[in-house]
């Protein structure tokens, strides 16, 4: 089905004439989801699914859901129950055999993979994985070959996007950069003209960081860490998508005295309830120490549901490279707050969210275009820039490039911030990283050694990246990159 909120509404009004009728829900989700509507369609199917527990399909168009959101767990667990369903569902097979490779269990992707292709040589999920595995033992022509046959089909937005930008990426290999940057924007192009829901207001939109930093004074101005009983002082990984924060990660998790939280938007109560509005945002600027009490309480609840243990009996680290924007915010709630603030290159950060193909996510959309992803790039650094002159030394910054040419000084520096003793582990992170899993775009990058080719990229594409580096300079200039 089509995701027009037309046909939303007939659904709607089916469903109010039929409201236990599963395969109206699944109709439902199948909209939402072509809509982009992840929350939603996700409800849908999981309503389809206490009315008809053995339909199989509900379980397989509920599990790129979840990857959109970056729940992989659960998407595997919904592919394995298509299966224990039906067998022979050949899409099931293959996304599972991708979720393998997304979280490095490259001998069990390529087993299931051969399988698939075997019952279905045309499947497109079993071709882009194919491709993907292709790509990741050097084959990159043979991945380029595989991708230019798949972009001759009629593919779904979402797999027409993949598609292109791993042709990209390894037409990048190959140093074909003119070819590579035309099919990162044939991506972007095939979720642009999806028609999907664009977020114009949120947590995340652009409106809502204006806010934030419209108030960066008021809230950042210096609190006392009082009433704060005895609770931990968190420590907060953030940067910007693609400035090394998931390296960071892998680095920290490998210390035994570390516990790396990635991506669980553990504050989302306190986001949710002020940052939204002008007037929510003046709520916040006005809290009393009691309300600040609560919020905290509720973060360190979602931490504890998080972590799977106690707070306090490892040192939190809470990663969520976007949570640059809400730095003041956080200094308003947890006061003793500290934070790692990976930056990178902004020609180069940029570029690579361009060649991403993220789940569109309510942040991950403003990657669209390399004008909007230079807009926002810029307006949350803003933020990150202006609170690192407030906070002074309760902030560290690690420069990504540093970080690949002098790993052990910096991961020293590191732990001399946090108050840990140091230890060799840290240096393999790579290996460690391989029985763990990584629910972002970088996860077949960190469980290598460090390596220099991504330093510098963006100058293979510096006439595409003309029309943003007027929006980039003040960032070039104020990290040192000029």
């Amino acid at each position: 089905l089509d995701g027009t909120p037309e046909a939303i509404e007939l659904l709607k009004e089916g469903l109010a004439l039929a409201p236990r009728d599963p395969r109206l829900l699944h109709d439902l989700g199948m909209a939402y989801s072509n809509r982009g509507q992840w929350h939603a369609a996700a409800q849908a199917y999981i309503q389809a699914i206490e009315l008809d527990p053995e339909y199989a399909q509900n379980y397989l168009y509920l599990g790129p859901i979840y990857e959109q959101v970056g729940d992989l767990a659960s998407a595997e667990r919904a592919y394995l129950r298509a299966l224990q369903l039906n067998p022979e569902l050949a899409t099931a097979a293959a996304s599972l055999a991708s979720i393998y490779e997304k979280t490095n269990r490259i001998e069990s992707a390529h087993r299931l993979i051969i399988s698939v292709l075997e019952m279905d040589p045309t499947n497109t999920v079993a071709n882009l994985t194919q491709a993907q595995l292709d790509y990741r033992e050097g084959n990159y022509r043979d991945s380029i070959q595989r991708l230019e046959q798949l972009l001759t089909q009629d593919l779904s937005p979402w797999n027409r996007s993949i598609a292109a930008s791993r042709m990209g990426t390894a037409r990048d290999k190959l140093g074909q950069h003119e070819q590579a940057f035309a099919a990162f924007r044939l991506g972007k192009q095939a979720l642009l003209e999806a028609n999907l829901d664009t977020v114009q207001t949120g947590i995340y939109a652009a409106s809502t960081i204006a806010n934030i930093e419209n108030n960066l004074d008021a809230l950042l101005a210096d609190r006392e860490s009082h009433g704060m009983n005895g609770d931990p002082a968190p420590v907060f990984l953030l940067g910007f998508p693609r400035s090394g924060t998931t390296l960071l990660d892998q680095i920290l998790s490998s210390h035994p005295g570390v516990l790396v939280l990635e991506e669980k938007n553990t504050l989302r109560d306190s986001l949710q309830e002020f940052v939204t509005t002008a007037e929510d945002l003046q709520r916040l600027v006005e809290i009393d120490e009691p309300s600040s009490d609560k919020f905290r309480k509720i973060y360190w609840s979602r931490v504890g549901e998080a972590a799977g243990e106690p707070p306090g009996s490892r040192l939190l680290i809470d990663k969520l490279p976007l949570y640059t924007a809400f730095m003041p915010v956080i200094h308003k709630i947890i006061p003793n707050a500290r934070f790692i603030f990976a930056i990178r290159d902004p020609r180069d950060v940029v570029l690579s969210c361009f060649m991403q193909a993220f789940g569109l996510n309510e942040a991950m959309r403003h990657f669209l275009t390399l004008q909007d992803t230079a807009d926002y790039y810029a307006a949350v650094m803003k933020i990150g820039i202006r609170s690192q002159q407030y906070l002074g030394d309760r902030i560290h910054v690690v420069k990504y490039e540093t970080l690949i040419d002098n790993l052990e000084t910096e991961a020293r520096r590191l732990c001399g911030f946090l108050g840990l003793d140091w230890d060799e582990q840290m240096l393999r992170f790579h290996d460690i990283a391989k029985g763990r899993r990584i629910n972002t775009p970088s996860y077949s990058q960190v469980v290598q050694p460090v390596y220099r080719s991504a330093l510098g990229r963006w100058r293979h594409y510096e006439a595409q990246l003309q029309p943003v580096l007027t929006v980039l300079q003040p960032y070039i200039e104020s990290f040192g990159y000029a």
